[in-house]
């Protein structure tokens, strides 16, 4: 983008300076991204068929792709939530993708800067499970 310049070859106030444009990430479609959190998180919730809000969630995916958080991140941090949540179920009337979008934050610290080993070998009953297991 030029400067802008006025008759006296002067750079007129509040002009734009010129900025490098930024190249959006290559990766998945931000619909395959919410297909991938709806596919993982499906009958995981108490409420039947907790519906995926699909223009929410490609909102909240696309402002972490712009904060550099790349596809894989995303990939891993919605596989650690659904380990999470198969261990501890979420309350009744907590929607996965709500629940998602408040710990993104808490699931990206943990996905940032080390490799996500599963950890369904090491699964853990939520103890309000344990009587219904006992018996």
């Amino acid at each position: 983008m030029k400067k802008k310049l006025d008759d006296w070859d002067v750079k007129v106030i509040g002009a734009d300076e010129d900025k490098p444009k930024v190249e959006p990430q290559k990766g998945p479609s931000l619909k395959k991204l919410v297909m991938y959190l709806q596919d993982r998180t499906t009958g995981m919730s108490m409420s039947l068929n907790a519906p995926v809000n699909g223009p929410a969630m490609m909102k909240i995916f696309s402002t972490m792709i712009a904060d550099s958080v790349t596809h894989d991140q995303i990939y891993q941090m919605i596989d650690l939530f659904a380990d999470d949540i198969k261990r501890t179920p979420l309350k009744e009337q907590e929607t996965p993708w709500r629940a998602f979008a408040a710990r993104r934050g808490e699931l990206f610290k943990r996905v940032q800067g080390s490799t996500v080993q599963s950890t369904s070998e090491k699964v853990q009953f939520d103890p309000r499970l344990e009587k219904f297991l006992n018996d």
